[in-house]
C-alpha cells in the first residue's frame, strides 16, 4: 500500500467517530440513495410503460384491419365490411403475423333489475372466438343454432348493473330508421377485469350471430380485424407490409397506437421524466461529492501544509484526496445498487405500491430489470463522479505550505 492510499484510508474510514469519518458515511449515502432513485424510476417508467402496452395489446391486439377512418382514435365507426375468410387465412400465414380475430362493434343499452347503461357490444366468433381472461364464469355457449345470449362483462359493469354470474339482463338495440328499440335477453355468463376502464366501462362480450340478427344482415358485416404480432419490434413493419401485399380499399391498417394515439403519446412524454429524474439525482450526488471533497480538504489543510513543507509532492497529495472520493463512490455503487435492486424486487413479489386504475390503468406500479439501462445509469455516475473527483487536484495543488500551517 502506497503513503497516499494509505493517508486517504485514515482520513476517510480511520476513527469512526471523527467528523470526517461522518462526512464520508453522509456522502456515501447521498451517493447511494441518488443511484437507487435512479435505478426505481427507471424501473417504474419503464415497467408503467410496457404494463399499459401490455393491457391494450391484449384487449385490441397489435394491429387493426378496417375501413379507413376518419378518426381512428374513435373506435366505435360505423361503416362495416363483409365477413372475409379468405382474407383472414391469408393474413394468418403471413410473416410475423400471430393470430387474426374478426371484431364486430354495435351500441346497446343494457338494463339490469334495478340499473341501465349505454354500453357497446363487441361480437366474438365460434371458430375464432374473443381471448379476453375472466376472473368468473366461462366462455360463450355457441351450441344454440340461433344464437347465444350470453354476455361476457366486466367487473365494474356488474358492479354498476348490480348483477352477478347468470343474472338476466334485457338489451335494447336503437338502429338507425327505425321508430323503437329493439329489445333482445341476456345473461351473465362470464365476468372479466382488463384494468383498463374505459374498455371495462363500454365494452361487453357477444356471440357475433345476436349483433346479425339484430341488424338482419344478409351477409356477416364486421368492423374490422384484431391481428397480434409475434415480434414487437417489427410491428411497423409488419403492419406497411400488411398494408402494401394484401390490404385494398375500402380497408386499411392501423397499428394500436395510431388507434389509442393519446394514450401511447402520453406514454411516450414519459421519457421527459426518466431524463429529469436522472438529471436530478446526478446533480444531488454531484453536489454531495464536491461538499464532501471540500470539507475533508478544509478539514486537513493544516496536514497538507506539514506533508508539503516534509517534500510530498502536489500530485501525491491529491491523490490521497482522489482515492477518498473513489471509495466513497465505490461504497455508493454497491449500496445503491442493492437498494433499488431490493426495492424492485419487493415490488415485483408484493406489489405494496397501489394506483388507481381509471386513471392509470393498472391496479399496482409495475417494475422491471432493465439491465442495459441499469448499466448505462452505473457508467454515467462512474464518468460523472470521476470528473468531479478531479477537482480536489487543483485545491490541493495550490494550497501553500506556510498558509495552511497557519490555517485554524
Amino acid at each position: 500500500m502506497n503513503i497516499s492510499t494509505f493517508i486517504s484510508k485514515r482520513i476517510a474510514f480511520g476513527k469512526k467517530k471523527s467528523f470526517s469519518s461522518t462526512i464520508v458515511r453522509v456522502a456515501i449515502t447521498a451517493v447511494a440513495l441518488s443511484l437507487a432513485v435512479m435505478i426505481v424510476g427507471l424501473s417504474l417508467i419503464k415497467g408503467f410503460q410496457q404494463g399499459v402496452k401490455d393491457k391494450f395489446y391484449s384487449n385490441w391486439g397489435h394491429i387493426h384491419i378496417t375501413p379507413y377512418l376518419d378518426d381512428p382514435n374513435h373506435y366505435l365507426q360505423e361503416e362495416k365490411v363483409p365477413y372475409d375468410e379468405s382474407l383472414i387465412n391469408k393474413i394468418s400465414k403471413f410473416e410475423n403475423v400471430k393470430n387474426i380475430i374478426p371484431f364486430g362493434l354495435q351500441s346497446v343499452i343494457v338494463k339490469s333489475k334495478n340499473e341501465m347503461e349505454g354500453i357497446i357490444l363487441k361480437s366474438s366468433f365460434e371458430n375464432n372466438p374473443s381471448q379476453i381472461e375472466l376472473i368468473e364464469g366461462s366462455t360463450i355457449d355457441y351450441t344454440d343454432s340461433n344464437y347465444s345470449s350470453d354476455l361476457l362483462i366486466s367487473k365494474s359493469l356488474a358492479a354498476k348493473l348490480q348483477v352477478k354470474l347468470n343474472d338476466k339482463l334485457r338489451l335494447y338495440f336503437l338502429l338507425p330508421n327505425t321508430s323503437a328499440p329493439k329489445p333482445r335477453k341476456g345473461f351473465v355468463k362470464g365476468i372479466f377485469d382488463t384494468g383498463l376502464q374505459e374498455f371495462d366501462n363500454q365494452i361487453a362480450i357477444c356471440d357475433h350471430r345476436l349483433i346479425q340478427n339484430i341488424t338482419k344482415d344478409s351477409t356477416t358485416l364486421i368492423q374490422g380485424y384484431e391481428i397480434n404480432v409475434e415480434r414487437l419490434n417489427k410491428l411497423q413493419e409488419t403492419k406497411d407490409n400488411l398494408y402494401r401485399d394484401l390490404i385494398e380499399p375500402p380497408l386499411y391498417a392501423y397499428t394500436i397506437k395510431e388507434r389509442f394515439e393519446n394514450i401511447f403519446s402520453w406514454l411516450g412524454m414519459m421519457k421527459t421524466n426518466e431524463r429529469l429524474i436522472i438529471g436530478i439525482m446526478i446533480i444531488v450526488a454531484i453536489m454531495n461529492m464536491i461538499s464532501t471533497m471540500l470539507i475533508l480538504i478544509l478539514e486537513r489543510t493544516q496536514m497538507i501544509g506539514v506533508l508539503k513543507s516534509l517534500g510530498m509532492h502536489s500530485a501525491k497529495l491529491s491523490k490521497v484526496f482522489y482515492v477518498s472520493g473513489l471509495r466513497i463512490l465505490l461504497f455508493g455503487l454497491l449500496i445503491g445498487n442493492a437498494l433499488g435492486l431490493l426495492f424492485i424486487f419487493l415490488q415485483k413479489t408484493f406489489g405494496f405500491i397501489k394506483l388507481n386504475p381509471e386513471v392509470y390503468y393498472v391496479r399496482t406500479a409495475p417494475v422491471v430489470y432493465v439491465w442495459p439501462s441499469f448499466v448505462y445509469i452505473n457508467i454515467l455516475v462512474i464518468v460523472v463522479m470521476l470528473l468531479v473527483l478531479i477537482i480536489p487536484t487543483f485545491i490541493v495543488r495550490n494550497i501553500k505550505p506556510v498558509k495552511a500551517l497557519q490555517f485554524k
